[in-house]
């Protein structure tokens, strides 16, 4: 796991990352302080990158992929920030994405399987709920419930934004690729309850969805940052890449996140990956504590809502005012305190933030980009069982004249190029 974040002004951008990485076998989870997260993507041009999440991609290192980016292309000038994320991407297409097909079938399967536990565990939740519900007579069988939680999941993929890649990409021939990887599924999916061939179908269909929308069970965040050649000020890009299939890449623009500094926008916190204890910081409050406060205030809002009509009820009053009371639409009421809590975080809390690093130097900035993923590691020390954000704390800038410049790295590196020099100067 991972937190990393960018921080931008007009003076440049400064970039910090945890050092944290979980490595699985079949004797379980091992958290090591060893990764590295940032990297130049030029030696020339002033861009770099952060990674989060996965490391490789199909077995191949990032950070080998990254490398021999630079060193093929990092020579060529980029017009924009989002050309260099266009380009990377076009370099994996040209590279053959660094495997074979046959590695790209066991991708697209393990994108199947994903997507097929994470609806078979809901519609088993679903389907246990209803056994223990005794005034429910006749109750649904695990095979309706799953059917009915893939359709719905597909008319919910439907609606959402599709992968550059795949918004083409024929459900013919999605079928045809995917057979192997279904059939698999479909002889070892719902055993004692066997699978017919109608849920068979939905499944094709709701899993086709899936792999073209922007919802990604298992990806890598790259976050592209710095500045092209025609911007004076800096920008943040993060892409968002979940796997090959027949010679298409899964990848999607996080655009919530994507933006240029300028003259609407002249600060810029963006944190990534593990961002709770970050955007605490930034908002006052937790987004968990947010959620329930919400929670509880449209929770109270409803419970309001049905003691008046009760005691108007008791009241004798007429079927006509109580018909109202009913239908009261009180969304408005529940959407005005969301608003006005948000109007009052930003303007006692964000605002006077983002004025202050509006302010800052680099040096300052890198400062701030440091301590955020510092106390992200401090919460994760003091309240987890798993310390999933750790190890030293890699920092670096960004300006437009000065290039990429290294604030802090890993002492392993450091201890080797100093050495290296010392011998150089010998």
């Amino acid at each position: 796991m991972t937190a990393i974040v960018g921080i931008l002004n007009k003076h440049g951008v400064a970039i910090a990352a945890d050092s944290a990485t979980t490595v699985s076998n079949s004797q379980g989870r091992k958290v090591l302080n060893s990764a590295t997260k940032i990297f130049q993507l030029s030696k020339k041009y002033p861009v770099a990158v952060m990674i989060y999440s996965n490391a490789s991609f199909l077995d191949t290192p990032w950070e080998l992929i990254i490398k021999l980016y630079c060193q093929r292309r990092g020579d060529k000038p980029k017009h924009h920030l989002s050309d260099w994320a266009k380009d990377f991407l076009d370099f994996l297409g040209d590279e053959d994405y660094f495997c074979n097909k046959e590695m790209q079938k066991a991708s697209l399967h393990n994108h199947l399987i994903d997507y097929y536990k994470a609806a078979y565990n809901n519609s088993k939740e679903k389907y246990e709920a209803y056994l223990e519900d005794e005034d429910v007579v006749e109750k649904p069988t695990h095979e309706e419930l799953f059917a009915q939680e893939l359709k719905e999941s597909e008319e919910y993929l439907k609606e959402q934004e599709k992968c550059p890649e795949l918004e083409d990409y024929s459900f013919k021939s999605f079928r045809s690729y995917a057979e192997e990887g279904i059939d698999f599924i479909m002889e070892n999916g719902i055993k004692d309850e066997g699978f017919s061939e109608s849920l068979r179908e939905q499944f094709e269909h709701s899993a086709y969805e899936f792999l073209r929308s922007h919802v990604m069970l298992d990806m890598t965040g790259i976050v592209f940052v710095g500045f092209g050649e025609d911007a004076i000020f800096p920008s943040i890009y993060p892409v968002n890449i979940s796997g090959v299939f027949d010679n298409r890449l899964r990848y999607s623009i996080d655009k919530n996140k994507a933006d240029d500094i300028g003259n609407e926008c002249t600060s810029l916190i963006s944190p990534f990956a593990q961002t709770d204890v970050m955007l605490t910081f930034i908002d006052g409050i937790s987004p968990e504590l947010r959620e329930k406060v919400t929670e509880a205030q449209q929770d109270s809002v409803d419970m309001a809502h049905q003691m008046i009509y009760r005691q108007l009820e008791e009241a004798g009053v007429s079927d006509e005012v109580l018909s109202i009371v009913a239908n009261t639409d009180l969304e408005k009421v529940k959407e005005e305190y969301i608003s006005g809590m948000r109007e009052h975080l930003l303007e006692t809390r964000s605002k006077g933030l983002f004025n202050a690093v509006e302010s800052f130097n680099v040096e300052e900035l890198a400062n701030m980009a440091e301590n955020l993923v510092s106390i992200t590691n401090l919460q994760r020390h003091i309240t987890s069982s798993e310390e999933t954000v750790g190890g030293p704390v890699d920092v670096a800038v960004i300006t437009r004249c000065e290039g990429f410049i290294w604030v802090k790295r890993k002492m392993w590196f450091d201890s080797q190029l100093n050495r290296h020099v010392v011998t150089e100067e010998k």
